[in-house]
């Protein structure tokens, strides 16, 4: 009997761990991608490592550590032309949406940009590095994972991208960085708009693109704030009264703040001395000054948010 009562346990076991098995072989991979294999070709970025250093420092919640997403399309990305050299490199990471990885971080950056003509500057690199010599915080983890030619309805529930910044949140939360814990400080800063007023898109339109972006990013267990560019100008063209209103009408200073003024910076009025012309030849994308002037437009809207910034 007591057999009898053993074989039954042990076949139980069995079965349940077969199933156990079975289950967690058809749960969804959580950092698996869904424009993985839609063929994309050159928008989706560069995933090659073999040029950068892993970053082996552990979080030292003993001082302010800064997590950095940034979000949109080609002006958030890397498309100045020169690569930036940091001053603070043993303070900046930035970790690889692909392989969850943290890296030191340097231009280019990894998991941002395209494969083809993306290979020079990243803003996001020079807000932290700013962040850092101006104290702020002792260390900045950099999330890069703009696509360029993107519109918000790409990133919205339904879009081609609407898993990318879940997808970014669950690997910081892997890496064991809690946002909203003790000297944790996540911001994800919004730089899109261009296609949305090239396409035409309706304040109405975008405004709702960007609820869902809100919701979504909190559904995959964001914490922290927005920062929201205010960002609409392409090749002279720009769309203050919908785009640019859609970007205002969701700011409430409690989670989602107003970013730089991106659309600003034009003319030949860029550069720690001025005079120099912001936008390059296609009158779209920044210069390295830029890049520059429009660092420090966000650097400034950090601080407007609130502490630690």
């Amino acid at each position: 009997m007591r057999s009898a009562i053993a074989v039954a346990v042990a076949l139980a076991l069995a079965f349940c761990g077969v199933a156990d098995a079975q289950s967690r072989a058809t749960q969804p991979d959580p950092f698996v991608l869904s424009e993985n294999d839609l063929g994309r070709g050159p928008l989706i970025p560069p995933r090659d490592t073999s040029g950068l250093t892993l970053d082996t420092q552990t979080v030292n919640t003993g001082v302010q550590n800064c997590i950095l997403i940034t979000v949109g399309q080609s002006n958030i990305a890397r498309t100045a032309p020169t690569p930036f050299t940091t001053v603070n490199p043993n303070s900046l990471s930035m970790l690889n949406i692909y392989d969850g990885a943290l890296y030191k971080a340097k231009d280019p950056v990894i998991g941002t940009g395209d494969a083809v003509t993306a290979n020079g500057a990243h803003v996001g690199l020079r807000v932290a590095d700013t962040l850092v010599t101006n104290g702020k915080c002792s260390r900045v983890i950099l999330v890069p994972i703009a696509i360029i030619s993107t519109s918000s309805s790409d990133w919205a529930s339904g879009g081609i991208y609407w898993d990318r910044i879940g997808v970014a949140v669950r690997r910081v939360k892997a890496r064991g960085i809690n946002c909203g814990t003790t000297n944790i400080s996540c911001v994800i800063i919004w730089g899109q708009g261009e296609t949305d007023c090239a396409f035409g898109f309706s304040q109405a339109l975008s405004t709702a693109n960007l609820n869902s972006i809100f919701a979504n990013a909190a559904a995959a267990g964001f914490v922290g704030r927005w920062l929201i560019n205010t960002e609409t100008w392409t090749n002279t063209v720009f769309c203050p009264s919908t785009t640019g209103a859609a970007q205002a009408a969701v700011v409430n200073n409690t989670t989602i703040f107003a970013g730089a003024n991106a659309d600003a910076v034009f003319g030949s009025i860029c550069g720690a001395g001025a005079n120099l012309a912001c936008r390059q030849a296609d009158l779209a994308h920044f210069t390295d000054a830029g890049n520059f002037t429009l660092a420090a437009a966000m650097v400034t809207a950090l601080h407007n948010s609130g502490l630690p910034y």
